[in-house]
């Protein structure tokens, strides 16, 4: 992309969110995400605007999404900032850095900042991609968390990217075994899905909303053919959403 746009650390956020979490508060993400999407120049460009949720019980996927001088955060971060609503976000608990070797000591370090974060938000933690097998009942008790959550609060939006990671050049991938799964769970408590694209095009952030659809029940009872078929539905309603350049596997 020869003319990509810039986006400024939020310093001014920071130390809020420090002094949030000493202290044990709570902070309105939609409210931050605000003041940080401000900074965008050029602004974030939405299309779909009529289609953004205006009240909740409602699930919100989209693509995964980075490259050089663009974090994933800034996903979280645009769609909280369109959405008139406090979303409920599933985040990685740490950052892995593709395996680099040199920057393995800063994973730690990584996840107790976002364990932090997490706490100042109200979000949930989800053990980050590719799935290790020693995370097995940390992403069992996660899924457990966000479940209890929509249950409890009726009119929650819950935040989620299926993939949980980049795939090379910003392509959709497949999303690990098992999220088909927990979609189809989280959306009988959710009723609603909405697809949202992520992308860059002419120089700005953009977010495109889809139409909400709603996921049915399956006839059969074996659990990795409904994982298939819920992951598939979702990710090729995602990729509708995105450049032809950009959906990958799910390329139609």
């Amino acid at each position: 992309m020869p003319h990509a746009p810039s986006y400024p650390i939020p310093w001014q956020i920071l130390p809020k969110i420090c002094m949030s979490a000493l202290l044990k508060k709570k902070r309105i993400f939609h409210q931050d995400a605000l003041e940080c999407v401000r900074l965008l120049n050029p602004p974030l460009h939405l299309e779909g605007a009529d289609l953004i949720p205006m009240e909740g019980a409602c699930l919100l996927v989209m693509n995964h999404y980075s490259r050089p001088g663009f974090g994933a955060w800034w996903i979280a971060l645009a769609i909280s900032a369109a959405v008139p609503l406090d979303i409920h976000w599933i985040m990685t608990n740490a950052w892995t850095f593709d395996q680099r070797r040199f920057a393995r000591p800063l994973v730690p370090f990584t996840r107790l900042v976002l364990s932090w974060f997490a706490r100042v938000y109200g979000f949930t933690l989800m053990p980050a991609m590719p799935p290790q097998a020693n995370e097995a009942a940390q992403r069992a008790d996660a899924v457990r968390q966000v479940l209890a959550f929509a249950h409890e609060h009726a009119e929650a939006v819950i935040g989620l990217a299926p993939e949980g990671r980049d795939f090379p050049g910003g392509v959709l991938g497949y999303p690990p075994s098992g999220v088909g799964r927990f979609i189809f769970h989280l959306a009988k408590k959710c009723q609603k899905v909405i697809p949202v694209g992520v992308f860059e095009t002419e120089n700005q952030l953009c977010l495109r909303f889809s139409k909400p659809f709603y996921l049915s029940e399956k006839e059969t009872s074996d659990v990795d053919a409904i994982d298939q078929q819920i992951s598939w539905t979702i990710m090729s309603k995602i990729a509708h959403e995105l450049p032809a350049r950009m959906r990958g596997v799910y390329a139609q």
